[in-house]
């Protein structure tokens, strides 16, 4: 059995719901202290008969914790950016986060990271001051892969959220790889077949060619 290794991390001010976010997805109680520093859980799980462990790192949303989080970020492949619909403040921040990541970020495979944005405690609407709408068009202005509104008290779409990000950015993964080894295949396969050149030729064109660009499901509103 093959299982692929991912480090995915969680970023976003204090208080709006990561150490539950992370706590629900690895099936533990639900965190309600602040995390200080970072903290680190580990998920395996199956997808479509694909075997995965995901490395969750839980980064502190203060400020004086910053520098010892941002050295985390390096070698991510699974970005969660969590706001809390309740607090603008932490919608707006959300800007800062990013910044901080991508300023920060480094991944040797070559390959992009795969970032969801989180609007975090949808349950409780009398409190909301971040619509669905706002949280849809900051995703396109900051051009991510995915936004999701979600409940984590309420157990409401953390894990679709969750498998959708480890489902594409698989698909990224596996895209990316395809382009960088492809001409080489069809390069291999023209010299080892030469009376059907034309035809291996075209089929390899086809191989490279065959996996979309994007996720189908990189913009799925949760």
């Amino acid at each position: 059995m093959t299982e692929r290794v991912f480090k995915a991390i969680v970023i976003g001010d204090t208080q709006v719901g990561k150490s539950s976010l992370m706590m629900l997805i690895t099936c533990e109680k639900k965190e309600t202290k602040p995390t200080i520093g970072v903290e680190m859980k580990i998920k395996s799980l199956v997808i479509q008969d694909k075997h995965y462990k995901i490395t969750i790192f839980d980064t502190a949303g203060h400020e004086r914790f910053r520098t010892v989080t941002s050295s985390y970020y390096r070698g991510s492949h699974l970005v969660f950016l969590v706001y809390d619909v309740t607090n603008r403040k932490t919608f707006e921040d959300t800007k800062v986060w990013l910044l901080d990541f991508k300023t920060t970020f480094y991944n040797s495979d070559g390959c992009s990271p795969y970032i969801t944005l989180i609007g975090n405690k949808i349950d409780m609407k009398d409190q909301r001051v971040v619509s669905q709408d706002e949280g849809e068009m900051l995703r396109k202005e900051l051009e991510l892969d995915a936004f999701y509104e979600v409940s984590v008290e309420k157990e409401i779409g953390v894990m679709e959220a969750f498998e959708n990000a480890v489902t594409c950015y698989a698909l990224r993964e596996a895209q990316q790889r395809e382009l960088s080894t492809g001409p080489l295949k069809a390069t291999i396969a023209l010299h080892s077949s030469p009376k059907s050149t034309s035809q291996t030729s075209m089929s390899q064109i086809h191989t490279v060619n065959r996996v979309p660009s994007r996720c189908s499901q990189s913009c799925m509103i949760g």
